[in-house]
C-alpha cells in the first residue's frame, strides 16, 4: 500500500498538474492576436508541426503518432520500475520521470487534438532567444535536469556498494 501512495503522491499527482496547467494555458494562448513582451520573454502564438524544435515535421503522420504512442508506453513502464527499485530517499528521479512523461503526454495529447503542438513563450537572454516553447516542454527539461541531477549526484543512493535495499535486479552468481 505505501508502494501505491508515494507513487501516486510523487508520480501521479505532479503529472495531473502538469498537464492541466500545460492544457489550459495552452487554450489561453491560442486566444493571443498580438506578441506581448515581458522582462525576460515573449508570449507569441505559434504553431509546431514538428517534434522537438518543430524537427521531423515532414514526416507521415501515421509513424509520427507510432513512434509517439511507443515511447509514451515505454516511459511508463519505465516509471513503474523505476519507482520499484530505488530507495524512498531519492525524489528527484522519480519527480523528474513524472515531468517528463506529463510534458511529453500533454504534447501528445495538443498533437492529437490539434494536429499540432501549442507554443507560446520564448525566453530572452541578452540578445539571444530561445525557440518557442509551452509548459509541457518545460517540464520536461525540468524532467531531464532532474533525473541527471538523481544519476549523477544521487548515484550513491541508487548504487549503493553495501546493497542495503536487498533488492537485486541481477543476481550476482548469475
Amino acid at each position: 500500500m505505501k508502494f501505491f501512495k508515494r507513487f501516486f503522491f510523487l508520480f501521479i499527482s505532479p503529472a495531473i498538474c502538469v498537464f492541466g496547467l500545460d492544457f489550459h494555458s495552452k487554450m489561453l494562448a491560442q486566444k493571443l492576436v498580438n506578441s506581448h513582451e515581458f522582462g525576460f520573454g515573449t508570449f507569441m502564438y505559434a504553431k509546431n508541426y514538428g517534434a522537438i524544435l518543430g524537427l521531423y515535421s515532414d514526416v507521415p503522420k501515421f509513424i509520427f503518432i507510432i513512434s509517439l504512442s511507443t515511447i509514451a508506453v515505454f516511459l511508463l513502464c519505465l516509471a513503474f520500475t523505476i519507482f520499484y527499485f530505488l530507495p524512498r530517499t531519492l525524489i528527484a528521479a522519480p519527480l523528474g520521470l513524472s515531468l517528463l512523461i506529463s510534458g511529453i503526454l500533454g504534447n501528445a495529447f495538443d498533437r492529437f487534438q490539434n494536429g499540432f503542438v501549442t507554443d507560446f513563450l520564448a525566453f530572452h537572454i541578452g540578445s539571444k532567444s530561445t525557440p518557442y516553447m509551452n509548459i509541457a516542454d518545460l517540464a520536461q527539461w525540468v524532467g531531464y535536469i532532474l533525473l541527471l541531477y538523481a544519476l549523477t549526484i544521487g548515484a550513491t543512493k541508487i548504487w549503493r556498494p553495501d546493497n542495503s535495499r536487498k533488492r537485486l535486479i541481477v543476481n550476482k552468481a548469475f
